[in-house]
């Protein structure tokens, strides 16, 4: 049995398209339901200094910026996944 779906926008009646005939709009659950999503509190936030300039360092035109970016980057991913390994250890253990 196909699918029917009435465009709450225009009311016209839709076989088994994602989009109305009529008038384009979005009539899937699931593309409603991921366009909710991109439109969520935390895209449209403001970011501060420190993202800025760490998104400049990476884009940035010289080298030496970006090589020091991504050591710094891998310095600070090495000590955090160190750091979570002991304290999913001390976690796991009794006491």
């Amino acid at each position: 049995m196909p699918i029917s779906r009435k465009c709450p926008n225009c009311s016209t009646w839709n076989g088994e398209e994602s989009h109305c005939i009529n008038c384009g709009e979005v009539l899937d659950p699931e593309l409603i339901r991921k366009e909710k999503d991109k439109e969520s509190p935390h895209a449209n936030r403001v970011p501060n200094s420190v993202d800025i300039a760490f998104h400049k360092m990476k884009n940035s035109k010289w080298l030496i910026v970006r090589v020091l970016f991504w050591i710094g980057f891998s310095v600070w991913f090495v000590l955090f996944s160190i750091l979570s390994f002991f304290i999913a250890l001390i976690a796991w253990t009794p006491g």
